[in-house]
């Protein structure tokens, strides 16, 4: 019943369904102010174009977007996140050791503040400009990237497996790397 751009508040808590698609862009907030996040257990899928946006948000399993405009804001990932085409955009964010990320069909990825504890692959066409943007972030295991207009500003790349290897592996990429430790 809702219309594109509509703003959806809800309680917060657990829901279990197994599967939710948002296929029209829609902002969803927790409702209250005490800081309790939305707890989606079951997969999420967010298709079509328009900007949607997520905040105060816990996701338990699959997060998979398609060619969409997402934003998830003051959220945590405990499944896979996985970006066909479209802009994925994480301001502090956690993935932890069960969320990888993957963006693929020239996905752009803008982060702030974004903790990752598992492997980040990210592939475009070389050249098309497509941006990978990540600031004051932490990456404790590997970033592979092709193909991208990467800017890393401010990071820290660490391995929670001892490795000789750097963290951070690039292909046909045009980069800008600002204070990354």
């Amino acid at each position: 019943a809702s219309a594109p751009g509509d703003t959806l508040i809800v309680q917060a808590g657990a829901y279990p369904d197994a599967s939710l698609v948002f296929n029209i862009p829609l902002t969803v907030l927790p409702s209250g102010t005490n800081g309790s996040p939305i707890q989606f257990l079951g997969t999420i899928q967010v298709t079509g174009a328009g900007a949607s946006s997520f905040q105060r948000a816990y996701f338990g399993t699959n997060v998979q977007t398609t060619g969409s405009t997402v934003s998830f804001f003051d959220s945590y990932f405990n499944g896979p996140v996985t970006a066909n085409g479209g802009k994925l955009t994480m301001k502090r964010t956690i993935l932890n050791a069960n969320s990888p990320l993957t963006l693929t069909n020239n996905a752009a990825l803008e982060a702030l503040r974004m903790t990752n504890y598992t492997t980040v692959s990210a592939t475009t066409i070389a050249g098309s400009g497509t941006p990978f943007l990540v600031v004051q972030s932490s990456f404790s295991n590997m970033v592979v990237l092709s193909g991208y207009k990467v800017w890393l500003g401010y990071n820290t790349f660490t391995s929670l497996i001892p490795s000789p290897q750097s963290n951070l592996r690039e292909t046909n990429c045009d980069s800008v790397l600002i204070g990354n430790k």
